[in-house]
């Protein structure tokens, strides 16, 4: 026969009933958005880099849209002013 604790609660809390996962769909939907910021950034990165016979003027600002297109989004994201 088993004896029974006296300092153990009679039964487990309620606990709160969800009707879907809400801090499971965020994490997913925030790391879907992060995939598409690094990949919209490389994008920028791979065309600059695709015809390096362009003009330099144009390979530095499909260069700059890029960083500044990561950099904007992570300082924002962080919550943190831009330095």
């Amino acid at each position: 026969m088993l004896e029974s604790n006296p300092l153990s609660p009679k039964s487990d809390p309620p606990k709160s009933k969800l009707p879907y996962p809400v801090l499971a769909n965020l994490q997913l939907i925030g790391g879907a958005l992060t995939v598409m910021v690094v990949s919209f950034s490389a994008c920028f990165w791979a065309i600059a880099a695709l015809r390096p016979e362009r003009d330099p003027a144009l390979i530095q600002l499909l260069t700059d849209t890029g960083w500044l297109s990561l950099l904007d989004v992570s300082a924002t994201a962080t919550n943190s002013p831009p330095r």
